[in-house]
């Protein structure tokens, strides 16, 4: 504040070096290992073994360059084998590792790593879609850009992407449920797929 030669007397700035401690302390909280979700898994007693997809998880954080934020959706899928999880679990990993700061490639390897780990699925998935107001904000000052980013575990295979309106139909990496970016709205669109 000093530095920007505002008046940390102002009524309106008096108190906010405190105020912003509080708000990092918070926003940081994925920072303490104590705060990591229990990752509750079932037996798969019913044996199923198609995709589990849970998408339009929404989450926000801030990039660990500027300590601007970056938002938007996380949308996960894996393919059971011996355990499945508890779904508002997965929504608790999100947000787990979206409070610390973070760098979106990193964070959807997280994601990815901590649900392999505890799950052990035949397959699985991650994909973040993210705006990020470092570039929005200041720099090159785009705003509305969206950034892509996704990981994946075990049997991958390539196949055709299934057809989606757009300029161009891609071939595309693919788990055992496969996917597909909607160019037009940038959504993803999971899509069961065969494996080896």
């Amino acid at each position: 504040m000093e530095a920007l030669g505002l008046d940390p007397e102002d009524a309106n700035l008096n108190g906010t070096p405190l105020r912003v401690a509080r708000a990092y302390q918070e926003l940081f909280s994925g920072l303490d290992p104590a705060n990591e979700p229990e990752v509750r898994t079932f037996a798969n007693t019913e044996g199923y073994t198609q995709v589990v997809a849970i998408t339009d998880i929404r989450f926000h954080s801030l990039c660990a360059h500027h300590f601007l934020p970056l938002f938007g959706t996380v949308h996960v899928a894996y393919v059971p084998k011996d355990r499945v999880v508890g779904l508002s679990k997965v929504v608790r990993v999100v947000d787990y590792f979206g409070h610390r700061p973070q760098l979106q490639d990193a964070l959807t390897e997280q994601v990815i790593d901590l649900i392999d780990r505890r799950l052990r699925p035949a397959g699985g998935m991650v994909v973040v879609e993210a705006r990020h107001f470092w570039m929005e904000m200041r720099g090159v000052s785009k705003p509305g850009v969206s950034t892509t980013t996704r990981a994946l575990r075990r049997r991958v295979r390539r196949r055709k992407a299934t057809a989606v309106p757009g300029p161009t139909t891609e071939e595309a990496s693919m788990t055992p449920f496969g996917y597909s970016i909607r160019r037009t709205v940038h959504r993803v669109v999971l899509a069961t797929g065969t494996t080896r």
